[in-house]
């Protein structure tokens, strides 16, 4: 298509006496900077700021305006334009783009089902059923071919089933099977649960030492009590013997009834 079409065949002119009236700006705004600003003379510096702002709003309303005069012909023809050729264009794109989306959104479900479906019989040749196809984290596009989908389908399955076959081989593989399950990571799950054992493991050492320092403090406090007992046997006082005593005094009440 001709780009003769669109032709500008003139451009905006503007009358502007901006550079001859540049330096006459300078000089007004040296002057306000170069009053001193004091309690005498803060008034006056006032009077001259309001000046130049004055002067400034009047350049901007007039530069607005010239604004608007130069847009004023583009959004004229910007309209035309829309309504002649760009709404037209992208009405057309957008209604090409849904068929071909459908067509394409069409082609991708039938080759998913076509995989989905391989990866399904795939996991049961392999005997493994705790997989679901988001697990292989494989996107059906409309570049890729089927036969490389099913090779990802495959390798993937492939390496599950290789991974068990490690499980396997460990101690407390069970345990092992169950966070494997969980996350798909064989290092992590053998990790997990060596540090789970190790963590059970240290915990009945830890129990066992309490349970026998707490037997040797029993046993300790048995046999210092019975030395304490013995010692106590050892150091005993005899009690007095009243029974002599008791007859001398029997005898000396006799003499004095017979001397009487």
């Amino acid at each position: 298509m001709s780009n003769d079409l669109i032709i500008v065949k003139q451009l905006p002119v503007i009358e502007d006496q901006l550079r001859q009236v540049k330096e006459n700006i300078e000089n007004r705004v040296q002057f306000a900077l170069s009053l001193a600003c004091t309690e005498e003379t803060y008034k006056e510096v006032k009077r001259e700021r309001a000046a130049l702002a004055k002067e400034y709003k009047a350049l901007e309303d007039r530069r607005k305006e010239v604004k608007n005069a130069i847009l004023a012909p583009y959004l004229k023809f910007e309209e035309l334009y829309k309504s002649c050729a760009g709404d037209i264009y992208a009405d057309a794109d957008a209604k090409l783009k849904k068929r071909i989306n459908d067509v394409e959104d069409g082609i991708k479900k039938e080759k998913f089902d076509e995989i989905h479906s391989y990866f399904l019989e795939y996991c049961k040749s392999k005997d493994v059923d705790f997989i679901t196809f988001k697990d292989t984290g494989i996107n059906v596009t409309m570049s890729d071919s089927k036969k490389s989908l099913k090779e990802r389908c495959a390798a993937f399955v492939d390496r599950i089933t290789e991974e068990l076959a490690l499980i396997e081989t460990q101690e407390h593989k069970e345990e092992i099977l169950v966070e494997y399950k969980k996350s798909l990571n064989v290092a992590q799950a053998i990790t997990n649960v060596s540090a789970r054992h190790r963590a059970i493991e240290e915990e009945r050492q830890r129990r066992e030492a309490l349970e026998l320092e707490k037997a040797n403090r029993i046993e300790s406090q048995k046999k210092v009590e019975a030395v304490m007992e013995s010692v106590a046997k050892e150091i005993e006082i005899p009690e007095p013997v009243t029974a002599p005593m008791e007859a001398a005094t029997k005898t000396s009440t006799d003499e004095t009834v017979f001397s009487t």
